[in-house]
């Protein structure tokens, strides 16, 4: 009696299915990392793109004319100051240098509610987007989001609102 088996024999079947296990476990880590590394190069486009805005606001003669932009313009530019973060830009009266922030970056409003929506990386509740005038000529503006990863990593640890005290963020300079 001849028996013929065309089959895989259930060893077989778990050896394979181990195999492809491990290759998924492997790729899923791999992909993670590169979307974690997706978000924080998304974020500095957002943030070489708000940079742009306020540069490109405060090139503009008519916001410089403007009496409700001193206020919002001294506190980027300030001595004293080591930021200002994009919600203090706007006040409820509305002042050229919000206006044409939000115009430059195509937003309906600077509340941090709203623009805190287009981070993508891990991020805290108490995150927000500070600028503060380098003075450099290709990027004057200095631009960075507060608890947030900068690594992919999912570390929200730093929350300094002081050029100075960043030591890893996402940012813009």
């Amino acid at each position: 009696m001849k028996r013929n088996n065309k089959g895989f024999s259930l060893v077989e079947v778990i050896i394979v299915i181990a195999i492809m296990a491990i290759l998924v476990a492997i790729v899923a880590v791999n992909v993670v990392r590169y979307l974690e590394k997706a978000h924080v190069s998304s974020d500095l486009r957002l943030l070489d793109e708000i940079s742009a805005a306020v540069t490109y606001a405060l090139m503009d003669p008519e916001v410089m004319k403007d009496p409700s932009s001193d206020v919002p313009i001294a506190l980027m530019e300030g001595a004293t100051t080591y930021g200002v973060s994009l919600s203090q830009l706007a006040d409820p009266d509305g002042n050229r240098v919000a206006k044409e922030v939000m115009l430059t970056l195509g937003w309906d409003s600077l509340d941090s509610s709203e623009y805190m929506q287009h981070i993508k990386t891990q991020h805290t509740a108490a995150s927000d987007i500070y600028i503060q005038h380098k003075g450099g000529a290709f990027t004057p503006y200095a631009v960075w989001v507060t608890y947030t990863d900068s690594s992919g990593k999912r570390d929200t640890s730093d929350g300094s609102t002081t050029w100075e005290g960043i030591v890893k963020c996402v940012c813009a300079q």
